[in-house]
C-alpha cells in the first residue's frame, strides 16, 4: 500500500494524520475508510505500529486514517 502524511488546520493548530491506502488502489472506484484513534500518551506512529491496521486494510481493500492527537 502507499502512506501520506496530511496536515489540517484544526482550532488554529496544524495537525498531522497519516492515511494508508491499500494495494491497487484507485480513484475512480469508492473505499470504506477506517479512523484509527489512539490514546492518551500514544502517537499516530505507535497505534499504527499496535494495530497491524495497515495489514488488515491491505487485505480487505480499505483505507486506514491515523490521526495525531494533541496534548
Amino acid at each position: 500500500g502507499l502512506d501520506y502524511v496530511e496536515t489540517v488546520a484544526s482550532g488554529g493548530q496544524a495537525r498531522r494524520y497519516k492515511i494508508h491506502l491499500p494495494p491497487g488502489y484507485a480513484t475512480s472506484r469508492a473505499y470504506p475508510v477506517v479512523l484509527a484513534f489512539h490514546g492518551s500518551g500514544m502517537s499516530m506512529d505507535s497505534m499504527r505500529g499496535l494495530t497491524l491496521m495497515d495489514l488488515v486494510a491491505d487485505r480487505n481493500g480499505f483505507i486506514v486514517v491515523y490521526p495525531e492527537g494533541a496534548g
